[in-house]
């Protein structure tokens, strides 16, 4: 009897202990499950942030941002899930097949596949919205109304503490470097960052990271406490910034995203406006708020082909844009109207600028013309034999400064008045001539190449291909000094 009873006690502390057992399994099971799913939606977290932004801002926002095409957006997260005019819901979490806007990514009907009249996402890209969307399509909340652009720019390719080589310098810029002061400094465009020098010593002062590795133009503001630049990825994604020098890792504002990198920027004297030019050939016209703030923001495409350079004038009443499409147009007023389009160029033009009121281009075959700045086309003088490349040039007081290899050439105008022959008097009548005279030239070590400069009233600074900077005083046209600008 006794034995009877222990093994019955046995049976049920085993039956006990094993179910007890299998219920702890299974709560163990489902614990698991669970951590698996909030690490994929953690991952799908990070992969929106680094991945399905900047796509978006990229790819997606130039129809549907501002325009919102077809009444949808992706200004902001929040809006990805918005139906547009179809009334399709955009996006299923874990349900690719009834999202519709993976519908329009895959689909092989061109007329509705996105994006619009471009090719369509790589396979990479797809992936990554395919993993995105299965994964419930999460989003940070704290990112949810923030502007995909924003968010898209947060993933920001970090320079190397150390450059293993030398990069050619393709924008700098300084304020009005006076060289009897060793504080004046440049800034100069590096691997994903803007690096800031000493103009005297050479001595690198800061490293500011930009938006992507490419950085094509920089403005400095006339008061020298901001600066406005263009960086990104050609061919990819272009971001234009606004950063505050004072406080280098808060105070700065970026303009949505583009597909390209917009290849120059200008600002106005007054610091109050800048003009972009962007690879589609279309041009903004950006207000910049005394709150570091952007805004009104007028956009027109003037051009058939990418904007190369831009320029106002001394009294920011006329800017000038240069293009691949073989020509420069002149424009007035707020909003800007056209004035002129001057299509002589037989080839792109790369640069252009004022001499005074009268605008200044430069093409891809060499030609320097000095236009009447009126609304003709007509055209006071012109310069040939220079460098046959698409390059910017600068003006400064009444000097123009280009760049040929490894010399920089200085000109200036010159008008004389001629005799014409005679009247219907017999009296002698006369014509003024005007022409380009060259002055003074520089040179950098024979084996550099000339790739980016600026000049201000004291000084001429000169980045090279090779990574070097070259400042002049202008006065004398004596080297001050000259430093590699490689962290």
């Amino acid at each position: 009897m006794l034995v009877r009873l222990f093994c019955t006690c046995i049976t049920t502390f085993c039956s006990i202990f094993w179910t007890a057992s299998a219920a702890c399994g299974q709560e163990s099971n489902k614990s698991s499950a669970s951590a698996r799913i909030e690490e994929a939606r953690a991952e799908a977290t990070k992969l929106f942030r680094e991945q399905i932004a900047p796509i978006l801002a990229a790819r997606c926002i130039s129809c549907h941002g501002v325009k919102q095409e077809g009444g949808y957006s992706v200004a902001t997260p929040a809006k990805l899930f918005v139906a547009g005019d179809s009334e399709a819901k955009p996006i299923f979490e874990n349900d690719l097949n009834k999202s519709e806007f993976w519908r329009r990514l895959v689909t092989e009907d061109t007329s509705e596949r996105m994006p619009e009249d471009a090719a369509p996402l790589t396979k990479e890209q797809l992936a990554a919205f395919r993993t995105w969307i299965e994964s419930g399509a999460p989003v940070e909340p704290s990112d949810q109304q923030r502007s995909m652009s924003a968010i898209a720019i947060a993933k920001v390719v970090m320079a190397p503490e150390h450059y293993p080589r030398p990069m050619a310098i393709n924008a700098l810029a300084t304020s009005n470097l006076r060289i009897s002061n060793d504080a004046e400094t440049i800034w100069v465009g590096g691997y994903a960052e803007l690096t800031q020098w000493r103009a005297i010593t050479g001595k690198l002062l800061a490293r500011v990271p930009v938006a992507g590795p490419n950085v094509s133009a920089i403005a400095l503001l006339a008061d020298g406490k901001s600066l406005v630049a263009s960086s990104g990825s050609p061919g990819q994604r272009g971001v234009v910034e606004w950063i505050e020098l004072s406080d280098l890792n808060v105070r700065r504002v970026a303009l949505e995203a583009t597909l390209d990198v917009a290849a120059d920027l200008a600002v106005t004297n007054d610091g109050q406006r800048v003009a972009i030019g962007h690879q589609d050939g279309s041009l903004q016209i950006v207000e910049l708020l005394s709150d570091h703030r952007f805004g009104q923001i007028e956009t027109m495409t003037p051009h058939a082909d990418a904007i190369l350079a831009l320029a106002w004038n001394s009294d920011v009443k006329r800017l000038i844009t240069a293009s691949r499409d073989r020509t420069a147009k002149l424009f007035s007023g707020t909003p800007m109207e056209l004035i002129a389009s001057y299509d002589r160029h037989e080839r792109a033009v790369g640069g252009v600028s004022f001499l005074g009121k009268r605008p200044l281009s430069l093409d891809e075959t060499g030609r320097l013309r000095m236009m009447e700045g009126d609304d003709s086309d007509g055209v006071v003088a012109e310069q040939s034999g220079l460098p046959r490349v698409l390059q910017r040039f600068v003006t400064a007081n009444d000097k123009i400064f280009i760049a040929d290899r490894n010399r920089l050439r200085e000109f200036r105008i010159e008008t004389k008045t001629v005799e014409d022959g005679k009247d219907d008097e017999g009296k002698p009548k006369t014509k003024k001539i005007t022409k380009f005279r060259e002055g003074t030239m520089l040179a950098v070590d024979a084996q550099e190449w000339i790739t980016s400069l600026t000049v201000t009233e004291s000084a001429i600074v000169v980045g090279t291909q090779q990574g070097k900077i070259t400042v002049w005083d202008r006065s004398t046209n004596k080297q001050i000094s000259e430093f590699l600008a490689k962290p």
